[in-house]
């Protein structure tokens, strides 16, 4: 108690000072806020809500206070309504049905009375250590609004919700915490709450900085306190003023990292991870901006995460000089998980659901932002930008209020720009063709075309020259089929290179497709080869491809050739020795009789799975697998020792490792991959293929016991190129 007392008292004097979770006398954590009052002309909602942490329930009052004559509309979000009144007048809860949406025309004070029963469900956590309420725990207003929040906790319990000006007290058994958001804001509000919090504080600058962290982890306050304050300083320099005094960032159970206003949620496993610049941290901050301050119309497209993944994840690659890596990164994953069957436009992105939806409405998003910003040059982006979030501050905008804010400040009419990449689907295949070098006088130039496959898209792509001496770049505008260029050059040039940096949202050449794991468990046509001997080694392999469509087995059985000899030893014309495969000691290896030396009699005895599978007489020709049906699929080659892998001269790095996933470009189709799965025993296989998919991004893998001891990427040539000498 009096340790609270003292930690309220001195706070402001202190850099760092921890909050225990215990009940205290009472105190506030933070008055300082840039509205004493809500909004004029808003609606401003008060809830009141106790938890019963032993029944996993809440009873709650909601007051809604609105112009008159407003029309309101009410979800009940999952609870059930007890009592509505409007203006003092109660409404007959009869006639609205389970679930429905309540409209209502405010005659005064709008009072709900309600009860919500939390067995479980999403992104709901009740318990006797944790409490953490995301939907469906409060019926929600349908529209911008202003509120406050009181929440009526168990003793002990220390709680985070949206809001700049908070206060807790202690009543009883219990703590009373209240908080109030005096912004507009449409999402919903959100409470953490915890008996294992420990609070720290950073108030040395303009916004004050706190850390809710599980006692545990307490000691790695000032590291994200550091880090919060340098992202703070960095994004308020490219987007402009951090909107509120207050930002927390808060540990939560949860499994995903989210923005609310004010604070983030980081899980255990980034908070306590190394680096803290791995961690989500930067991209959640930046969504303060993108997403808690101005708002996006999701019927109309949402572009908030593009710009988020653009200024964060982007812009720290950017600063380590490896953005180039980082849009190639997303150009490789948009080929990999998006199809023609998933496909749509982003003016049709709501939010992330799987890999293909992420591709469009993150990666795909991003780009647009770094074409606009390629296009206009930075200054006049970034100042773009600014100016957008100060028109826009807790307003809701659309892609075309963006394209307008561009077009207003450059003066260019960019409809045919958001037309192919916001309202439209796919991307430019480009090719380079028909480059030419010719000398005139003492001087050189260069001639090429850049041709489009299939759609037409109007775009700017750069181009890079090199010669003996040096690099020189341009940039073209590439809006029809073929367009055809003439550059003059200073010396002799080597090679010719279209969109090295990967600037331009298109797709990949094959030369540059790097083989991964991702583009195998990606394909949507993959022929698995199964072993020679041993296949129930291999059964959590085929597990994971047993339901899907597109996906073909290969099995060994009698050889058209084995049965066609089998005809000509009945009629005693050959010996059997001489057409059986066998086992060639000296390559370690199988071998077949058309590879045998004629001369030879003899072959020592094959190993006992060998044995067995002589004496079945098993065995697929690939000569049965056509050339047209390799170059149409991935190939899931299970064992080292497939006859297959020669044929596709393909070679297997010997390994100690006890499971190894080895990917290589298709030779028939360098848009496909060749993967060769090899264990020493099923629990090896079983323990290192469940891990594979966590690491979709590189080309090989090895696993002993289930623990990952070496991971290597195949890299691919960066941009369309042409070696001229």
């Amino acid at each position: 108690m009096k340790q609270r007392f003292l930690i309220a008292l001195f706070m402001a004097f202190s850099l760092f000072l921890p909050l225990t979770g215990s009940a205290g006398d009472d105190h506030t954590f933070d008055l300082s806020g840039r509205n004493a009052t809500p909004w004029p002309a808003m609606p401003h909602y008060r809830l009141d809500i106790a938890v019963d942490v032993e029944k996993a329930k809440i009873r709650g009052i909601a007051e809604i206070d609105a112009p008159l004559g407003i029309e309101l509309t009410i979800d009940p979000n999952g609870t059930t309504i007890l009592e509505l009144r409007n203006g003092g007048k109660e409404i007959d809860l009869y006639e609205i049905g389970e679930d429905e949406q309540i409209s209502v025309t405010a005659e005064g004070p709008v009072r709900i009375v309600y009860e919500a029963l939390l067995d479980n469900p999403e992104d709901i956590v009740i318990s006797e250590e944790e409490i953490v309420l995301m939907h469906n725990w409060y019926p929600r207003l349908d529209s911008l609004c202003t509120y406050q929040l009181q929440a009526d906790l168990p003793a002990g319990f220390v709680a985070v919700s949206e809001g700049e000006l908070v206060s807790a007290h202690h009543r009883g058994d219990r703590e009373i915490f209240n908080f109030a958001f005096y912004h507009p804001y449409s999402d919903g509000l959100t409470l953490v709450a915890s008996r294992r919090f420990v609070v720290s504080l950073d108030a040395s600058g303009p916004v004050r900085l706190y850390t809710y962290f599980y006692r545990e982890d307490a000691h790695r306050a000032p590291l994200f306190l550091e880090w919060a304050k340098r992202y703070l300083e960095q994004y308020e320099s490219l987007i402009g003023p951090y909107p509120y005094k207050r930002f927390s960032i808060v540990e939560s159970s949860g499994s995903t990292a989210c923005s609310l206003p004010t604070y983030v949620q980081m899980t255990r496993r980034y908070v306590r991870s190394g680096n803290v610049e791995d961690s989500p941290l930067g991209h959640e901050i930046v969504h303060q901006w993108f997403g808690n301050y101005v708002f996006a119309d999701f019927e109309e497209g949402n572009w908030i995460e593009g710009l988020t993944i653009y200024f964060a994840d982007h812009f720290a690659t950017e600063q380590k000089d490896k953005a180039m890596d980082c849009r190639k990164r997303m150009l490789i994953g948009y080929e990999n998980y998006v199809k023609e069957n998933n496909t749509f436009p982003l003016s049709r992105f709501w939010e992330r659901t799987d890999d293909a939806s992420r591709s469009i409405g993150y990666a795909k998003s991003a780009f647009v932002f770094h074409m606009l910003r390629r296009r206009v040059g930075d200054e006049a982006f970034f100042g773009i930008i600014r100016t957008f979030v100060q028109e826009f501050a807790f307003k809701v905008a659309t892609w075309e209020d963006i394209q307008d804010a561009f077009e207003r400040n450059t003066g260019a009419d960019l409809t045919a720009f958001f037309q192919q990449w916001v309202h439209d689907v796919g991307l430019p295949v480009l090719e380079l063709a028909d480059v030419r070098y010719a000398k005139k006088g003492g001087a050189g130039e260069i001639a090429f075309t850049v041709n489009q496959i299939g759609t037409v898209y109007d775009l700017q792509v750069p181009v890079s020259i090199y010669t003996k001496t040096g690099k020189q770049a341009a940039r073209l505008t590439v809006d029809r089929e073929m367009n055809a260029f003439t550059l003059p050059v200073a010396g002799e040039p080597v090679e010719i290179v279209l969109d090295e940096g990967f600037d331009v949202f298109r797709r990949l050449s094959g030369a540059e497709t790097p083989p991964l794991i991702e583009r195998l468990i990606t394909d949507e046509k993959i022929i698995i080869i199964e072993p020679p001997f041993s296949k129930d080694l291999y059964a959590s392999v085929f597990a994971d491809f047993e339901d899907r469509d597109g996906v073909r087995t290969i099995k060994p059985r009698p050889s058209e050739r084995t049965r066609r000899l089998e005809k000509v030893q009945a009629r005693g014309k050959v010996n059997q020795e001489e057409t059986m495969p066998y086992w060639d000691a000296k390559a370690n290896q199988l071998s077949f009789p058309m590879e045998r030396p004629w001369r030879q009699r003899t072959r020592p005895s094959p190993p006992d799975e060998g044995t067995r599978f002589l004496r079945q007489g098993l065995f697929r020709r690939m000569t049965q697998l056509t050339d047209q049906d390799i170059a149409s699929s991935s190939l899931l080659i299970l064992g080292a020792d497939n006859p297959l892998l020669r044929r596709l001269g393909i070679e297997v790095e010997k390994s100690d490792a006890g499971f190894g996933l080895m990917v290589r470009k298709n030779p028939l189709n360098p848009r496909k991959v060749v993967a060769i799965a090899l264990g020493k025993s099923k629990e090896e296989i079983d323990l290192g293929w469940r891990k594979v998919a966590n690491h979709p991004k590189y080309s090989d893998l090895r696993f002993d016991q289930g623990e990952l001891v070496r991971k290597e990427r195949l890299e691919a040539v960066d941009g369309i190129r042409v070696v001229l000498r």
